[in-house]
């Protein structure tokens, strides 16, 4: 008889490797398969099935090993892992472009999503996404972008970190611009106007 997943999980939080192996056997065909049928074959060609079900087994593996779940049994493993993977496909595959109903721009849409509260799999997905970002930027980009998310104005983040407030202008162009090709979309033009 198979050894519990919730046995799995636990050897591989104290640091067993062969126990990340034998999750990863256990569950990779079974995530394809469902990856798979979800994805539409227009997409086929663009999305890595098989990368992308890795990507998920590597996510929900790190935030294990960091102790950020606790699993009553095995379902509850393999419903995060699948949304986790379904969480990444609708990522890969969705446009960014204007949201039916939510102005020209999508703005409305993104007010939306920002003023609800995440979900597990979307601050997962956030977090996951935010590393992404932080592997293509300066040190001193992700400070800015860090206290913007906290609500702090060009200013004070220019007093906070004692970069030139000029300087700061271009950060929100270059940080578009070195991760435009994560999103597929096209870097705006630069805006050297003053900001609050």
């Amino acid at each position: 008889m198979d050894e519990p997943t919730t046995e799995l999980v636990r050897r591989w939080r104290l640091g067993d490797e062969a126990a990340a192996t034998e999750l990863y056997q256990r569950y990779i065909e079974r995530l394809l398969s469902v990856v798979s049928a979800q994805l539409s074959p227009k997409y086929w060609a663009s999305v890595g099935a098989d990368d992308l079900c890795q990507s998920a087994m590597k996510s929900m593996l790190r935030r294990v090993r960091q102790g950020h779940f606790v699993f009553e049994n095995d379902v509850a493993v393999w419903k995060l892992l699948v949304t986790i993977a379904l969480n990444k496909l609708r990522n890969k595959v969705k446009k960014p472009v204007a949201v039916s109903g939510h102005g020209e721009d999508g703005r409305g849409f993104l007010v939306e999503c920002l003023s609800r509260e995440p979900g597990l799999a979307e601050a997962l997905e956030f977090q996951d996404l935010w590393e992404e970002i932080c592997g293509h930027i300066s040190e001193a980009e992700q400070e800015f972008l860090r206290l913007r998310m906290e609500g702090y104005k060009q200013k004070e983040i220019a007093e906070e970190t004692g970069i030139p407030t000029r300087t700061l202008r271009r950060f929100p162009s270059r940080i578009c611009a070195k991760v435009a090709h994560l999103f597929a979309i096209e870097a705006p033009a630069e805006d050297n106007s003053p900001a609050g």
